[in-house]
């Protein structure tokens, strides 16, 4: 199984998953991480998981008294460690009530107050909408644009594209797609520059993949993955690891307990999934999303 991974995902693994940077010498190993967001009405708190073994789990609360809105869901969120006069930027996009908003906050150091916010009204009409994900330039991305994922209760899939007048994010829908009633939570899985990749479960248990080619108009392209056992998870987070792979963190909200899991390039009921078992702790707080670090992280390459 390891070494069936370790081909198709461009990963060493050798008692913890690993993988080279590419900046470091060839010999430089790392663990892969993932990085998720918690929050409460107010308060905003990061959990940075390693894959190492054991599963190492760092924690911090990223800010205090940052929001008081009635929000229902988050988008994935981004963090700029070095967003300069010796702040930290973090920031994405919420739904609170019927508004869509777009949300950026700095603080000086983690576990403050945030110095500055600014909350931008981006537009009403998302009560039937339970999930929104962001696809959205990372450290080494060249690929220009912006696209964003809302999933309808009634299972339609609609695609927004994003473009910035006066700093301000003006979004045109760029796609709607019918038959994904049977989807419980969804994660961005790759990123490229003809196409986004949707990791999504159903409530009946199945995984499968769905890319959405970024032409106009064109037809996503669902496969299977696994045919039952997934539906556990209300949320799932997704972290490059290596050439092609992906570390991916599983999140049940009953049990409020975390599992990662390395997965090889995706192909179908053929991906290669390897269980690295239980995420120390607990994930006690009412929302969980990505937390993406738009200065380094690569972006996301699992199909």
């Amino acid at each position: 199984m390891r070494r069936t991974l370790a081909a198709a995902t461009g990963l060493a693994v050798t008692g913890a998953l690993m993988t080279t940077p590419a900046s470091a010498a060839p010999s430089a190993m790392v663990p892969c991480t993932v990085t998720t967001a918690s929050a409460t009405a107010a308060n905003h708190f990061s959990s940075h998981l390693e894959a190492t073994k054991p599963i190492k789990r760092t924690d911090n609360l990223s800010g205090r008294g940052v929001l008081n809105l009635p929000i229902r869901f988050y988008s994935d969120w981004f963090v700029n460690p070095d967003a300069g006069w010796n702040t930290q930027g973090f920031g994405g996009y919420l739904v609170a009530g019927d508004v869509l908003y777009d949300f950026t906050y700095w603080v000086q150091s983690p576990a403050e107050v945030p110095k500055d916010s600014r909350l931008i009204r981006i537009g009403g009409g998302w009560t039937g909408f339970r999930a929104l994900v962001s696809s959205r330039p990372l450290g080494s991305d060249a690929v220009p644009g912006e696209r964003h994922y809302g999933l309808h209760s009634d299972g339609t899939l609609y695609r927004w594209v994003v473009r910035y007048v006066n700093d301000k994010p003006v979004w045109s829908r760029n796609g709607i797609f019918s038959g994904f009633g049977a989807v419980k939570t969804m994660a961005l899985f790759s990123r490229t520059a003809t196409y986004d990749t949707l990791l999504v479960t159903t409530r009946g248990g199945a995984l499968y993949t769905v890319r959405v080619p970024h032409s106009q108009p064109t037809t996503p392209i669902v496969k299977k993955v696994r045919a039952a056992t997934w539906q556990g998870f209300e949320t799932l987070v997704a972290s490059r690891c290596g050439r092609s792979g992906t570390l991916l963190l599983g999140i049940d909200k009953e049990t409020r307990s975390g599992y990662l899991y390395a997965v090889g390039h995706a192909n179908g009921t053929a991906t290669v999934i390897q269980s690295l078992g239980k995420v120390p702790g607990t994930f006690e707080y009412p929302f969980d999303f990505r937390l993406a670090n738009s200065a380094v992280d690569e972006p996301l390459f699992g199909e």
